[in-house]
């Protein structure tokens, strides 16, 4: 399954959005996701965009709270994967047409009616008109889409918030399965090992794809070596990264984070029926809203590449604050968001890969590298340094300004700068 093309009219910030989705050029690399980045200021609509995508397949709160008028739609052209079969958690087969282009208007009958939108989803076959009406209703393809919000933690408890049976439910709750990502290891291990004793080498291989494949992407962003092990004294699943065994519970907030979406698609994934299709390569979307959050810079650098690699047939959307994210975006499409849900296109919208990071923060609006009572006072001097040289202040006021600024080598030698311009123009004249 795949997005192709997004219009929304009167949905948070946007009142028309008009977004063609790009796809990535295979020949570069074929084993990587194709992805989408969305950039923007708190407010442009960046989480407002994914629900959007969202809402078109299941109910959606945040989707009913941003609608503005009885004018709200989300509109689609949305290409289904060619005679992919699937069952959900629930065993029921869903079976996805050969590739036939179709649009999909998801049209909300009232909006005002928060978290209980009676809406329809209409699929129309691209190329046939609307006299082939194949589907009336939101069409039921958890196991193809999935979603993530920014609040990721470990919940206090193993309950999950989303309905078990529909595998991929796009709820973008606040807690994901941490714990119930802890169960599946463990029972994961249980039946590889019991294989193992078995002597079934390729079946212990076979049912521990998934937990091996977590263990790599988490190799990957650590730069350690990392296994999932069991605690011989508890019972627990623990995680060994290098010489550390570490209880999933005291594992740092970024490695939490990690396991509360990385290790719970990946169980999600793990628990499908494909009909010989490994999991890891399903067509899925997937909604991913602050891909950073939790994450250290040396980790934010690395997470969208591995990602690319773990799903390399999946469509992802994501947002992110962090330049380093951005840095680390390779053949993908970049849309910046500015306030009032307008898309700028003045920055670059794909690769940014060899950017230096004082580039891309310009992009991103920060226009000074200091912090912000800092970079004030360097305003401050600037203003000053100009009264001096025409005569509306003194090199005392400067010299009481520049005192004021921090003690550090760099912002000492701005205003060695300044001050030495001041006195070559008044040299000048």
């Amino acid at each position: 399954m795949r997005i192709n093309h997004l219009w929304l009219t009167d949905i948070g910030p946007f009142t028309r959005l008009n977004l063609a989705v790009k796809k990535r050029d295979q020949g570069i690399d074929p084993n990587r996701a194709d992805t989408v980045v969305i950039v923007g200021p708190n407010g442009s609509g960046k989480s407002t965009l994914l629900f959007a995508i969202a809402g078109l397949f299941a109910e959606s709160a945040e989707l009913s709270e941003r609608m503005r008028s009885n004018l709200s739609t989300v509109l689609a052209e949305i290409e289904l994967s060619d005679g992919l079969r699937v069952k959900t958690l629930g065993g029921r087969d869903i079976t996805m047409v050969a590739d036939i282009g179709i649009t999909m208007v998801a049209d909300i009958a009232d909006p005002f009616n928060r978290y209980n939108h009676r809406g329809y989803s209409r699929f129309v076959p691209k190329d046939l008109g609307s006299e082939h009406l194949d589907i009336m209703g939101r069409v039921d393809s958890a196991p193809l889409l999935y979603a993530y919000a920014g609040a990721r933690t470990a919940p206090a408890n193993g309950s999950l918030l989303e309905h078990e049976g529909r595998a991929g439910a796009p709820q973008f709750d606040k807690s994901h399965a941490f714990y119930n990502f802890a169960d599946w290891a463990s029972d994961i291990m249980g039946r590889r090992d019991g294989a193992l004793v078995a002597g079934n080498d390729t079946k212990a291989r076979e049912v521990a794809e998934g937990l091996y494949r977590m263990e790599v992407f988490i190799s990957e962003i650590t730069e350690r070596e990392s296994a999932f092990v069991r605690n011989f004294d508890n019972g627990a699943i623990e995680l060994r990264v290098a010489d550390d065994q570490i209880p999933l519970s005291l594992l740092p907030e970024g490695l939490k984070s990690i396991l509360c979406w990385v290790g719970d698609l990946l169980r999600r994934l793990y628990s499908l029926t494909t009909g010989g299709v490994p999991q890891y390569k399903l067509p899925i979307v997937l909604l991913l809203d602050e891909i950073d959050v939790h994450l250290h810079p040396t980790w934010q650098r690395k997470v969208l590449p591995a990602l690319e690699e773990l799903l390399p047939n999946a469509q992802i959307f994501l947002t992110t604050h962090s330049p380093f994210v951005v840095g680390s975006a390779s053949d993908t499409q970049i849309v910046w968001l500015d306030e009032g849900g307008l898309v700028r296109s003045d920055p670059p919208t794909d690769s940014l890969r060899g950017y230096d990071y004082t580039s891309l923060l310009e992009l991103m609006g920060i226009t000074s590298l200091s912090d912000e009572r800092t970079a004030q006072g360097l305003r401050e001097l600037n203003r000053m340094a100009l009264d001096v040289r025409n005569g509306k202040a003194t090199m005392e006021n400067f010299d009481d300004v520049a005192s004021k600024l921090p003690d550090v080598e760099d912002v000492q030698l701005a205003v060695d700068m300044k001050r030495a311009e001041i006195h070559r123009t008044r040299k000048d004249q």
